[in-house]
């Protein structure tokens, strides 16, 4: 019964080490991502990049594919009985609460308190002034991107409750896609577009922002999705009754009601854009740097201690959007 979360855990875990690049970048791993970065970044190859990221998408096609057979015969065989949760007690509950404990504290307490550390250590010799450009790169760069991937998966969500179902499919198929692979594939777009027009797009804060909603349209369209969901067709009815259409019933019925649906949206978008790597490292344009890249080459000549301070930054404007997203949503439960 356990076996499609244990495949989509697995899925999610692999999509994420495809994309990684900075982790594998620093241990020396030579891995597809990092050959895409190079390739481009390094030699200005873009036909090796393409290539490189064709094999990149045949894995993860691969992987898809497997997730996609095993969850749907374990969907197959899952019955609908309730079962009553087991409570532990005596050491059994205290090993439990150990283990998780002992998880929180590798995976986070650690690293973010070493982190402090350094940065206390090093306060008095950091540039306060040199951050504030990435910091605003940063705060505006995820801005504009999270508002155009909510209007692009509005769309998709609107399609689909009048009909469009297939084409709602394609929402979650840029998460899957690892960064560097989506920014080739910009890029090359983009190139085509400039030949045609004559009118440049790489470098533009547009085309990088057309990249993270491509990339991240699936975390805003599944928080929608299940908010329309909840949605009865008794609405669409009542509204038809009365002349509405279609287009006015998802304006003035559903798009209030999607609220806080549409909140949760923009925050797990803030926060995959504010952290993401490989995309903003090729399509940035000339001379701009977020707190991502920023963390990035400061670690790479190997000044790890002065990269403490933008790193706790990252997570500090992370966090941002997760506790306005608690406030609004406690208000509105309210």
């Amino acid at each position: 019964l356990a076996r499609p979360a244990i495949a989509a855990g697995a899925l999610l875990v692999a999509m994420e080490a495809l994309n990684d690049y900075g982790a594998v970048s620093h241990s020396g791993v030579h891995t597809l991502t990092v050959g895409i970065y190079r390739s481009w970044g390094g030699l200005y190859d873009t036909g090796s990049a393409l290539r490189i990221a064709a094999i990149l998408v045949l894995i993860v096609g691969a992987i898809a594919l497997v997730e996609d057979r095993i969850g749907r015969r374990a969907r197959r065989t899952a019955t609908h009985r309730a079962y009553r949760p087991t409570v532990l007690r005596g050491w059994r509950a205290g090993a439990a609460t150990g283990w998780c404990a002992l998880l929180l504290g590798v995976a986070f307490v650690l690293p973010v308190g070493a982190l402090v550390h350094d940065a206390v250590r090093t306060a008095g010799h950091v540039q306060w002034a040199g951050l504030a450009a990435p910091l605003w790169n940063t705060v505006k760069l995820a801005g504009m991107s999270a508002v155009l991937t909510l209007l692009i998966a509005l769309v998709f969500i609107y399609g689909k409750r009048n009909g469009g179902a297939p084409l709602a499919r394609l929402a979650a198929m840029g998460y899957v896609v690892p960064g560097a692979v989506i920014a080739i594939g910009t890029m090359a777009l983009a190139g085509w577009y400039t030949t045609r027009t004559g009118r440049p797009l790489i470098g533009t804060m547009p085309l990088i922002a057309y990249a993270f909603a491509v990339r991240f349209l699936a975390m805003a369209h599944n928080p929608l999705q299940a908010g329309m969901a909840q949605q009865p067709r008794a609405y669409d009815e009542a509204a038809h009754l009365l002349g509405a259409s279609p287009l006015r019933t998802f304006l003035h019925v559903h798009l209030p009601l999607l609220r806080p649906a549409l909140l949760a949206a923009a925050a797990i978008t803030l926060i995959e854009v504010i952290k993401e790597l490989p995309l903003t490292l090729i399509l940035r344009p000339f001379g701009m740097e977020t707190l991502s890249t920023h963390v990035f080459y400061q670690s790479r000549i190997e000044q790890w201690a002065e990269a403490a301070v933008p790193a706790l930054m990252i997570v500090g404007v992370g966090l941002v959007p997760v506790f306005l997203l608690e406030r609004l949503m406690g208000r509105t439960v309210g």
